[in-house]
């Protein structure tokens, strides 16, 4: 994101010829979408470290059956006011963060791809 501000700010300030819009706007997409599959390649792995944690879960409670199974989950957590009355609960801390941070990035992406045939539409036409 912070790259995509400095590339914005060049964008709208700096970048003065039609090459130089065209560079900019394709390095902020080009960014945009390796931030895109870096985040679903992080989700992606953590979906599968959490299956791997599960399944050994699973396999020791095999193994040890008189020991009480401990599973719980966020939303036990968040309902649960009287063993966690100090956990914050809110409307943002009830949210996840990947489903609008891909959101924005697809945004994004849809933006810089518009501006680039924005601009390739009006050097073509000036010319």
């Amino acid at each position: 994101m912070a790259i995509n501000s400095f590339l914005g700010i060049l964008y709208l300030g700096y970048a003065k010829t039609f090459e130089a819009k065209i560079i900019v706007l394709i390095a902020s997409f080009s960014f945009t979408f390796v931030a895109m599959i870096a985040l679903q390649k992080h989700r992606f792995f953590q979906e599968a470290r959490y299956e791997d944690l599960n399944w050994i879960q699973n396999e020791l409670e095999k193994e040890v059956r008189n020991i009480r199974v401990l599973k719980i989950t966020t939303r036990e957590i968040f309902n649960d006011r009287e063993n966690y009355r100090n956990v914050t609960r809110s409307f943002i801390t009830c949210r996840r963060a990947y489903r609008w941070l891909l959101s924005i990035m697809y945004a994004t992406m849809i933006i810089m791809f518009t501006l680039i045939v924005i601009e390739t539409l009006q050097k073509i036409l000036t010319s």
